[in-house]
């Protein structure tokens, strides 16, 4: 997964590269500043910190093709 530098946004920076197989979906918690994506081939939903470290599986079971994902911070 690529994000881009508020000061330059012509330059990206990696921040999971690792144990990916399909990923799909991306949503990004801006108040707790998590990264949260979903991967069809793994049929896993993950989260990590937005700098990429404190990556955990939420969820693990009981997913056929998790696709598109969504947070909303601001309620919790």
């Amino acid at each position: 997964a690529y994000i881009h530098e508020a000061s330059d946004p012509s330059r990206h920076v990696t921040l999971i590269d690792s144990n990916l197989h399909s990923p799909e979906g991306l949503a990004l918690d801006w108040v707790q500043h998590n990264l949260y994506w979903t991967d069809s081939g793994d049929r896993t939903i993950s989260v990590a910190s937005a700098d990429g470290s404190r990556r955990r599986v939420l969820i693990s079971t009981d997913l056929s093709e998790p696709r598109a994902i969504a947070v909303d911070p601001e309620r919790g």
